[in-house]
């Protein structure tokens, strides 16, 4: 079972697990990543309208520290069932055994449903990569195992539908969308030419941002930059932001940006920064993935205020009771 100063220290510690459940709790981002992952003609068989997320998760505790899996349920066309598995890595070099853990994630859903007396229904697969290497591992079980070829038959077959960002063109990455921002986003992470596309990056979200949720996806996108990105400087990232959103006067930077900057200044040592930041983050990020297990649970989704006003400790009290209850919903 978890506890919650483990489950806050686990969720602190993988910021590519917290900024792409961000991404994905927006079902548009959901919907548009399958428009591009799977092939047109089994989109179109999708009623991606219906989509929304599902109540269980199926990736196994020891594979946390690489993986987020994120399952949604959706109606197919006919008006039969359907769910959609999204695998995210965040691996700096692909899974040899990527293909035979989705394997592993079916089956597991297709037991869950046996043992509610539902009928097995299909499974799509997505995989979303962002190292920085072209993903040159495994997309199907038959590779993985050896033999000869007449036993191939007998071997799982499927092929694992791959969004490689490394991939991706620097054009179509600058596609007006929120979306494909989030997904230059993600390729860019670790990449040394992170600081100097941050300008472009920055002006490019600010006219992106939806007017009722701006602030908090610029909060998550701030909060990302300084715990994944570990090649950026807080000064860097400081200028960046001052640039953009206090262009011509303006006063438009956040006031999460605000009180980060400060926290981290005001120690004057790296460290006494790393400190201060990690404390500031802690209190958001753990208010986001509150209600992300909230909404997986099926319980009322607290406000952000309501969250806000509670202490970092009872927060994180919180956030361990939500995640040893769906600990418990996955056994």
């Amino acid at each position: 079972m978890a506890t919650s100063e483990t489950s806050a220290q686990d969720y602190l510690g993988n910021p590519h697990d917290r900024f792409t459940r961000h991404m994905l709790a927006n079902l548009d981002n959901v919907r548009e990543l399958v428009r591009r992952a799977l092939p047109a003609e089994v989109v179109e068989q999708l009623d991606l309208a219906s989509l929304r997320p599902a109540k269980q998760s199926f990736v196994d505790q020891t594979l946390r520290s690489s993986h987020t899996d994120l399952v949604f349920e959706t109606q197919l066309a006919n008006g039969a069932e359907a769910f959609v598995v999204l695998l995210l890595e965040h691996k700096s070099s692909p899974d040899e055994l990527t293909a035979f853990q989705v394997l592993r994630y079916i089956v597991r859903l297709g037991e869950e449903r046996l043992r509610n007396k539902q009928p097995l229904c299909p499974v799509l697969p997505v995989v979303l990569y962002h190292g920085p290497r072209p993903w040159n591992a495994a997309r199907s079980v038959r590779e993985l195992v050896g033999g000869p070829a007449a036993f191939l038959e007998f071997v799982p077959d499927f092929t694992l539908p791959l969004v490689d960002l490394s991939q991706w063109s620097d054009d179509e990455l600058r596609e007006e969308s929120l979306f494909m921002a989030y997904m230059s986003l993600l390729k860019y992470i670790h990449d040394d030419s992170l600081p100097a596309r941050l300008v472009e990056f920055f002006r490019l979200l600010r006219r992106l941002l939806p007017p009722a949720s701006g602030m908090e996806c610029l909060e998550a996108v701030l909060r990302y930059l300084f715990s994944g990105a570990s090649q950026l400087s807080n000064d860097v990232l400081q200028a960046a932001v001052v640039q953009v959103f206090h262009e011509e006067g303006e006063s438009l930077m956040p006031t999460i940006a605000e009180q980060v900057f400060q926290a981290g200044l005001e120690k004057g040592e790296q460290q006494g920064i790393e400190q201060g930041i990690n404390r500031g983050l802690a209190h958001g990020e753990l208010i986001g993935e509150i209600r992300v297990l909230q909404q997986m649970l099926g319980k009322a989704v607290s406000t952000r205020e309501e969250l806000r006003g509670k202490s970092l400790e009872e927060l994180t009290e919180l956030a361990g009771e939500l995640n040893a209850a769906a600990s418990r919903r996955e056994n």
